[in-house]
C-alpha cells in the first residue's frame, strides 16, 4: 500500500506478485495488482516506454543523512526523460565569475497535506483578534449551513481571499536559501516539476549560521518560513483562546515539508563581488533596441525601477514612470510632495544612487535605450539611500548599527529598465509614481 500510494509501481507490482503467489485468493490483492499492470500500461503507451523505469524509482535520496528526498516527477522538462539534467555548469556552484539564478515555483505542504507556502498565491491571515474573531463566527455560520445542506466540512483556507505572488529566485549555492531545495532543483530540468521531501535540518537550521553573520533575518530576505506546527492555521486561532501550554506545540512541530518545485528557467548572472561568493551578482536581460542610442552618463533618460526582496519578489521600492539625468540625479532629495512621495530638488521622482549604478557599472556589454539590466546585492542599500524620508527618522537605529560593524542594508533584487525612445505610458494607465512597502522601516533597520 506503501508503494501504490507513492506511485512505485513496479515494487508494489512485484510485492502484489509474490503475496498472490502465496494466496491467491486475495481479491483485495489481485484487484491491486490490476489497477497497478493498468497504470504501468499507461505510463508505456504515454511515454513511448521511456522514464518508466524512473517513476518507478520512486525515491532517491539527494543528501548523505537523507534528510532530503525526490519522491516522484509529475511532469518531465526539457530533453531525453531518460536522462539526467546536465544545464548546470560545475564552475557556476563554486567561487568564481558566474553564478546561475533559477526561477522556480513551489508548493510546500505538511505531510498532513496543510499549504504551508505557495509561490503563485497566498492567503492574508487576519492580523488582530477582532478580526480573527470575526472570521471564526462566519466559519462558524458557514459550517453550520454546509452541515444542514450536507456537504462536506470545508478547510480553513478556503475562507481566505487569495492574493497573486511571484516566483522564487535565488542562485544555486546562495548561502541563504534552503539547503535541501537548493540541493532539490539542481536535479530538475528546464519545465520539469516534482515532489520532494525536506526534512527541518535542511531548512532553517542549514540558513541560521549565515543570517546570524550578516545581522539580518531570513524573512528580509524573503525566504519561506518554514518551523510550523502540525495544523498551524487551526493553532493560529486556538492561541486567542488557550495558553500556550494547553497547546503543547513541543508534540507538534513538524518534523519535514513535502515541496512541489516547478523549475521554469535560469539566467547566467556575471558576479561581481570581490571574491566571487556570489553577494553581488549582475545580468543584462537585455541589451536595448538595436537601432537606438547608446545609453551614457549624463542622458537624460525615462524608466522604471524595482527593489524587490531577492527571493520571493516581493516589492521594497517602486517607480514604473521617472525620468532623470543618468549618472548625476541619482540619490537627490529635498522634499515629499503631498502623497508623501520623496521628490528631487528639481521636482522629479528620487532615485536611489543603486538605480543608476545597475546601468552605469555594467562594462562587458553595450546597453542602449530600451535595456533591462538586474543586481542582486547580500548587502544591499540602507535606507536612507532607498527612502530618504526616513533618514532621520532612523537614523540612530543606522549609527547603531554601524557601531556594531554592520554597514549595508538587507538583501536585495534591483531591477532597471531604461524606456525606448518615445515611449510614455499611456493616458489610461494608473498614475506612475514611487510605490514603497511601508513594512521596510522595520525590516531594514530594526532585527
Amino acid at each position: 500500500q506503501a508503494f501504490f500510494a507513492f506511485s512505485l509501481w513496479e515494487k508494489c507490482e512485484a510485492d502484489l506478485e509474490a503475496l498472490l503467489k502465496v494466496n491467491a485468493s486475495n481479491k483485495d490483492a489481485a484487484l491491486m495488482l490490476h489497477q497497478v499492470q493498468r497504470k504501468l500500461g499507461k505510463d508505456r503507451r504515454k511515454l513511448g516506454g521511456k522514464a518508466v523505469s524512473d517513476i518507478a524509482a520512486g525515491m532517491a535520496e539527494l543528501a548523505p543523512d537523507g534528510t532530503v528526498r525526490k519522491l516522484r516527477i509529475e511532469e518531465y522538462g526539457e530533453g531525453d526523460p531518460d536522462e539526467p539534467a546536465t544545464w548546470i555548469q560545475p564552475q557556476w556552484l563554486q567561487h568564481g565569475s558566474e553564478k546561475v539564478v533559477v526561477t522556480c515555483q513551489m508548493i510546500i505542504t505538511s505531510h498532513g497535506g496543510e499549504e504551508l507556502y505557495n509561490s503563485k498565491e497566498y492567503r492574508p491571515f487576519p492580523e488582530t483578534k477582532q478580526a480573527r474573531d470575526e472570521l471564526k463566527e462566519y466559519m462558524d455560520m458557514v459550517n453550520f449551513l454546509d452541515q444542514e445542506a450536507k456537504k462536506a466540512p470545508r478547510l480553513i483556507g478556503d475562507f481566505y481571499q487569495k492574493v497573486k505572488k511571484r516566483p522564487v529566485r535565488w542562485f544555486l549555492g546562495d548561502p541563504g536559501m534552503y539547503e535541501g531545495l537548493d540541493l532539490a532543483v539542481r536535479t530538475m530540468k528546464h519545465g520539469e516539476r516534482a515532489i520532494f521531501e525536506v526534512d527541518q535540518p535542511m531548512l532553517a537550521p542549514s540558513v541560521e549560521k549565515f543570517y546570524e553573520t550578516i545581522g539580518f533575518h531570513s524573512s528580509i530576505a524573503g525566504l519561506p518560513q518554514l518551523q510550523y506546527h502540525i495544523e498551524e492555521e487551526r493553532l493560529a486561532i486556538l492561541e486567542d483562546e488557550m495558553p500556550e501550554s494547553d497547546l503543547d506545540l513541543g508534540t507538534k512541530t513538524q518534523r519535514g515539508v513535502k515541496v512541489e518545485l516547478s523549475l521554469l528557467g535560469s539566467i547566467v548572472f556575471r558576479d561581481l563581488s570581490a571574491n566571487g561568493d556570489g553577494s553581488r551578482l549582475h545580468a543584462v536581460l537585455h541589451p536595448g533596441l538595436a537601432d537606438a542610442p547608446v545609453v551614457s552618463k549624463g542622458d537624460l533618460v525615462f524608466g522604471a525601477f524595482f527593489i524587490n526582496r531577492p527571493f520571493d519578489g516581493s516589492l521594497l521600492v517602486q517607480n514604473t514612470g521617472v525620468e532623470w539625468r543618468l549618472g548625476l540625479d541619482e540619490g537627490l532629495y529635498e522634499k515629499q510632495n503631498e502623497q508623501k512621495e520623496p521628490l528631487r530638488p528639481d521636482g522629479g521622482a528620487f532615485v536611489p544612487k543603486c538605480v543608476g549604478d545597475a546601468i552605469l557599472k555594467v562594462d562587458w556589454a553595450e546597453l542602449r535605450l530600451g535595456a533591462l539590466v538586474e543586481v542582486r546585492l547580500r548587502f544591499g542599500p540602507e535606507l536612507h539611500e532607498v527612502a530618504p524620508q526616513y533618514a532621520k527618522q532612523f537614523d540612530q537605529a543606522r549609527r547603531e548599527a554601524h557601531k556594531k560593524g554592520r554597514r549595508g542594508g538587507a538583501m536585495c533584487s534591483i531591477l532597471v529598465q531604461i524606456f525606448p525612445p518615445g515611449y510614455r505610458p499611456d493616458e489610461d494607465s494608473p498614475q506612475v509614481g514611487t510605490i514603497m512597502d511601508e513594512s521596510i522601516p522595520q525590516d531594514m533597520e530594526i532585527e
